[in-house]
């Protein structure tokens, strides 16, 4: 029976691709090929494109490395490195014996507090974090918030939470990041403002007083987190005006609210919630088996971040201190509460840029983490800082490194 031309194809496509072997130069897989997929004979059927049957701004097509033409692992990565997976970038920018740092060469490397791969909330040994689902929270989605405030889940967190470290220290450390070795990535953003790294510095104060006075410099134990933005996001900065909304707030965000700092803690012309736009980064905290009745109302929503926050540009990282003692009374108290039953809570925390117009919706969240039953988070045992530092080895000493 004589060949129609689609089972010549096939038979023809079929011989070439066995003659194309690995390692072989273009010019020799355009010998082997020819130019055979080209030449029809008129009055055969030809597969065509159809404008309606292809819409290029689907994302439908698969792209394959051409033989030998596979990604070479730099020095020191694993082949299975995955830039947009949290567990992996933690284990490649931290934990890799060869990691690269950036920063003072004497300075501790972030870290001293080891993570474990992500999992359900549920399943995580005591004293121990990990990565979280940014994806778990419902954020605001728009359109016209302010008249509907209709919420739905977040897209997975921007950044990947790669290290944790805890310092005890008689005063708070400001900007930890200049004083800290942080992970040297191997990508940039194309921004001037936003970075690919970044670190949220979150004092925590302990003893009875500063519930009912601020008492912002005092005693404190400091959750210092660092982020490494996924590589699929740090992309979209090459086409911002194309990018998902969240993104060109980030931008827009990192450009503007570093601006409207004040001195440290100063009080005065701090800015308010209508006009400041360092005002809009969110913290939120749910409690994932319960917490104090008294905070039931208050578990899972955001508390924005105003006068207790502070942005700092430094160089390849960006970092938001916030100050617990400087929130307002009735939260101070509430955490202060909380603060005793840390050791018996399993948490996500998350962080999320607020979105108020149109143009910036839905919002995502940057970064979440789970940490679960941390039995020194608490104020019983803080005032005595040798006995507090000598049990508990993973506890960095603020005062000896930072002081």
């Amino acid at each position: 029976m004589d060949e129609n031309s689609e089972e010549r194809a096939r038979r023809v496509a079929a011989d070439k691709k066995n003659k194309i072997q690995p390692g072989m130069s273009a010019s020799e897989i355009d010998e082997v090929l020819g130019d055979e997929f080209f030449d029809w004979e008129e009055g055969e059927d030809c597969p065509t494109f159809v404008d309606e049957h292809w819409d290029p701004n689907m994302d439908e097509f698969e792209y394959i490395d051409a033989p030998g033409g596979e990604h070479a692992p730099s020095p020191g990565e694993s082949s299975e490195f995955d830039p947009d997976d949290e567990d992996s970038c933690r284990k490649y920018y931290i934990e890799r014996q060869d990691a690269e740092w950036m920063g003072p060469e004497s300075a501790p490397k972030v870290g001293s507090f080891p993570g474990v791969d992500r999992r359900d909330v549920q399943d995580m040994a005591n004293d121990s974090w990990c990565a979280g689902y940014g994806e778990s929270f419902k954020l605001r989605i728009g359109p016209n918030y302010k008249k509907y405030g209709k919420k739905d889940h977040s897209k997975e967190s921007m950044y990947s939470v790669v290290a944790v470290d805890f310092v005890r220290a008689s005063t708070p450390t400001y900007n930890i990041g200049a004083k800290m070795r942080l992970p040297k990535v191997r990508f940039n953003v194309n921004s001037q403002y936003v970075q690919p790294v970044m670190i949220i510095n979150t004092m925590l104060p302990y003893g009875g007083p500063w519930v009912f006075s601020r008492t912002n410099d005092g005693p404190c134990l400091q959750m210092v987190v660092t982020l490494i933005m996924k590589e699929k996001y740090a992309k979209m900065w090459d086409q911002l005006d194309r990018a998902p909304a969240s993104c060109r707030q980030l931008e827009e965000y990192m450009r503007i609210a570093p601006e409207e700092n004040g001195p440290v803690w100063d009080k005065k012309d701090d800015g308010n919630k209508k006009t400041s736009y360092r005002w809009r980064w969110k913290f939120i905290g749910r409690g994932e088996n319960g917490v104090p009745a008294a905070l039931k109302s208050w578990n899972g929503k955001p508390a924005l971040i105003t006068q207790d926050g502070r942005l700092h540009r430094g160089d390849g990282y960006v970092e938001m201190d916030i100050n617990i003692a400087d929130w307002c009374l009735i939260a101070r108290k509430a955490l202060y509460t909380m603060f005793q039953t840390v050791p018996e809570r399993k948490l996500s925390l998350g962080h999320v840029i607020e979105a108020r117009e149109d143009e910036h919706m839905p919002e995502q969240t940057l970064c979440c983490m789970q940490v679960c039953c941390l039995s020194f988070f608490t104020d019983k045992a803080w005032e005595d800082k040798e006995a507090y530092l000598a049990e508990r080895p993973s506890i960095l000493d603020g005062d000896k490194l930072f002081g």
